[in-house]
């Protein structure tokens, strides 16, 4: 029996030590994916997700910069108005977050900005009544069609969970 306790000792070191470590570089590696990474399909073969934070559509860069990383709850929390452009501190952001992730908690990718839906599922008026005002141009700039985002018609999340399953299914 000897063989079989080294065995058992051998499994449970795993269940404890190997497999927590491995569950959360997975978690890790699922957040910047979802926010937007090159994830590695086969050795030396690399595979492009945009992700949420570049598939969002950009005016003035406010809902780019709204995405927020958290464990354990929402933080829906989102730049005031006129304080848009692009943010590169998503990264950073979320890389401060995942500092604090233990194994199996909840992480959090949220948008609290009031028209992120709209982004996503559509329901912009159809057709569209003046769009929005360009400052650059001086002008009224359409900026949907159909009811969706000429930007992201498909939205910005659908793509990215479904462009993480594609690359996983591929691995």
């Amino acid at each position: 029996m000897q063989g079989y306790d080294e065995w058992s000792i051998g499994m449970l070191r795993a269940e404890q030590e190997l497999v927590p470590g491995l569950v959360l570089k997975l978690q890790r590696k699922l957040v910047f994916l979802t926010l937007g990474a090159a994830v590695e399909i086969a050795p030396g073969q690399f595979r492009r997700i945009s992700g949420v934070v570049l598939l969002t559509p950009v005016e003035t860069g406010r809902a780019r910069s709204s995405w927020n990383v958290s464990i354990g709850q929402p933080n829906g929390a989102y730049p005031p108005a006129g304080q848009g452009g692009y943010q590169a501190t998503n990264a950073e952001t979320a890389t401060a977050a995942m500092a604090g992730l233990g194994v199996y908690q909840t992480v959090w990718i949220t948008s609290g900005l009031p028209y992120i839906k709209v982004l996503e599922y559509g329901g912009y008026p159809n057709p569209p009544v003046r769009g929005s005002w360009d400052r650059a141009t001086r002008s009224w700039v359409v900026r949907s069609e159909g009811g969706y985002s000429r930007q992201a018609p498909q939205g910005m999340v659908r793509i990215t969970v479904e462009g993480i399953r594609a690359a996983l299914e591929a691995a």
